[in-house]
């Protein structure tokens, strides 16, 4: 049976830090700790650059195609966010088939909706700022 592992212990103060903000819970979701198959993280604003949005970070570990992303909910929604989000997840780890590989397949439609619902953002490029390596790259080739 599947169960909530409190993981926010293996970060020390300084790697809670991310992007103008702090987390605040970490946990994964399992039949274990090492075999987990859900990860929820929530961070807070500390700085400017956060714009006072919490951020909820979520990530299906072998999900076929490879499911994560982030939602953004001021104070007084992110709780709520954060357990209709979970809910959900939960539920798509509970039913799972993995194949021969260890992977397993998002239902149709999934994501498309999953995104919708809960205005979900995915990091493109493995967390790199987009929009700062644009302006670098433009830089570069004026020259």
């Amino acid at each position: 049976m599947n169960k909530w592992f409190d993981v926010l212990d293996t970060f020390d103060d300084e790697e809670r830090y991310y992007n103008g903000r702090y987390m605040i819970q970490d946990k994964v979701y399992g039949q274990d700790l090492e075999s987990s198959e859900l990860e929820m993280s929530i961070f807070e604003p500390v700085d400017e650059e956060a714009e006072g949005l919490y951020e909820i970070y979520f990530s299906l570990r072998n999900a076929i195609p490879t499911f994560y992303g982030v939602s953004y909910a001021k104070k007084d929604e992110v709780m709520a966010r954060h357990e209709a989000m979970k809910k959900e997840l939960e539920e798509v780890v509970d039913t799972m088939v993995l194949d021969e590989n260890g992977k397993f397949e998002l239902k149709d439609g999934f994501i498309n909706d999953f995104c919708d619902r809960y205005d979900v953002d995915i990091p493109i490029l493995g967390g790199f700022d987009v929009v700062k390596m644009a302006e670098a790259l433009s830089e570069i080739f004026k020259k």
